[in-house]
């Protein structure tokens, strides 16, 4: 894998090295240095000098480089060295620079030997190093237990909890990142998502998680176990799935079961991605420009909520570009309130309480200055969003069961399901096209969505207790 870790200063000399394997030479990285560093030129992350292939990030003024042969994982790496700042600026205070590496070398090189063994990745979580790597403290029998729950995901739950109501929270978050083109269609879609759970149970329970997932759906049928479908919504198919240290992934690689041990408080049970295939983006957003003359034209943003009529968006904030040379604009909104941000160049238009099935639309005049009007010409960057829809999810992740069974306590425990959909980087570009002539109102209604198709309905998912 790995077979050096350099550390440079920004004039490319070398402040640290840590070589794994004894295969990498000084002319190596003075290539390195030679080729990146002294040409001060923005390259690509990845670099191949001779033999060599070099991954390299940089923090304040210190690349961190790597230096690996033959074929390797390029995501691995990069991920291993952000995770090894972190774990530098958590032993440190936050601060990672070469002050801090040549009065901490001794403890970098205990850090980078635990993180890598033989250059490959091992523990790198700052959480899990900071259990165990202390200086001149003793080990406590806690924080072992910690280590060894990160290492062979055995619980770490201290004996003889007692909550006087036992009861479990779990929050489905997800956030929406959406690009739409110029030309209304879909360039990248997805959702990512996060399970939380607050656990507040008594003793050792051991607890079954189960959601909408197809492939655990099509095993588990009503003739074979205790799993029943009770949703009538359609299943869904996860790109991406991480799981906490604590489930049993033993369970989970035979029969799709998601079981575990959970942790004694707030944990990330899961994380998860989805992409576009099944996406359903809760808002269609149209900007258009209507051009009037070379000093003025008109924006119209019309957004529509396509998630049903019985859940409604809060904290709803479109932020609507403007050219930098902008003189004077006036703006109406059919709800809500604007306000321009010079330091943006934007309209922000916010919207305190957005129902769904519903359309609302934004119509600015815009003044340019005519002195500046030959300069070059707009790059229009795109129309963002922000929003958060309660008791929603737009990947239709469903919760269907949580139990939870303890065999000395023998307890029941309260469940409380909530859902949260966030807007990420919802962006929508301008089109190509500007209009020209008469104001003109333009919308969608809501009938039609990105792609020239039927806009389809936001996936909701109803709390249960």
């Amino acid at each position: 894998m790995i077979t050096a870790i350099l550390f440079l200063n920004e004039k490319g000399e070398i402040v640290l090295v840590r070589n794994y394997r004894g295969d990498i030479r000084r002319s190596t990285a003075e290539a390195f240095r030679n080729a990146i560093i002294v040409k001060k030129e923005t390259k690509q992350p990845i670099v191949q000098i001779q033999k060599s292939t070099f991954f390299y990030i940089r923090e304040n003024n210190i690349y961190v480089v790597a230096c690996a042969n033959g074929n390797v994982n390029a995501t691995v790496i990069f991920e291993s060295l952000y995770k090894l700042v972190a774990a530098f600026k958590a032993y440190f205070g936050g601060v990672f620079d070469e002050d801090a590496i040549q009065k901490q070398y001794g403890l970098i090189y205990e850090l980078m030997d635990e993180a890598f063994d033989f250059g490959y990745p091992q523990n790198i979580d700052p959480d899990v190093l900071k259990a165990y790597i202390m200086q001149g403290k003793p080990l406590s029998v806690q924080k072992a237990q910690q280590v060894s729950m990160h290492v062979t995901g055995a619980s770490s739950r201290p004996p003889n909890i007692v909550h006087q109501v036992n009861q479990l929270f779990i929050d489905v978050i997800e956030q929406v990142n959406l690009l739409v083109s110029s030309k209304q269609t879909i360039l990248n879609a997805e959702v990512i998502g996060q399970i939380n759970l607050k656990v507040q149970l008594s003793g050792d329970p051991d607890c079954i998680f189960g959601f909408n997932d197809k492939l655990f759906l099509d095993q588990h049928n009503d003739s074979q176990g205790h799993v029943k479908r009770k949703t009538n919504r359609d299943t869904l198919e996860l790109d991406d799935i991480k799981f906490h240290q604590c489930v049993k992934l033993s369970h989970f690689s035979k029969d799709r079961t998601i079981s575990f041990i959970p942790p004694d408080g707030d944990f990330t049970l899961m994380r998860y991605r989805v992409s576009e295939r099944v996406v359903k983006p809760p808002f269609h957003v149209v900007p258009i420009i209507i051009e009037h003359s070379r000093t003025r034209f008109v924006v119209q943003v019309t957004v529509t909520s396509t998630f049903s009529a019985h859940f409604i968006a809060t904290s709803v904030v479109i932020k609507i570009p403007i050219p930098t040379n902008s003189a004077r604009l006036q703006s109406e909104v059919s709800v809500g309130s604007t306000k321009y941000e010079p330091t943006q160049h934007a309209i922000v238009w916010k919207v305190k309480n957005f129902p769904g099935g519903s359309s609302n639309q934004f119509r600015a005049n815009v003044q340019l200055l005519a002195s500046v009007v030959q300069g070059a010409p707009w790059s229009k960057p795109p129309v963002s969003m922000q929003f958060l829809v309660p008791m929603a999810t737009s990947s239709g992740l469903e919760v269907l069961f949580m139990n939870v069974s303890e065999s000395k306590l023998h307890y029941h425990a309260d469940r409380f399901i909530r859902y949260v959909t966030r807007g990420g980087n919802y962006l929508i570009r301008y089109p190509d096209k500007v209009g020209v002539g008469e104001d003109r109102r333009t919308g969608t209604g809501g009938q039609v969505g990105y792609g020239g198709q039927a806009a389809g309905q936001f996936g909701i998912a109803a709390p249960k207790k």
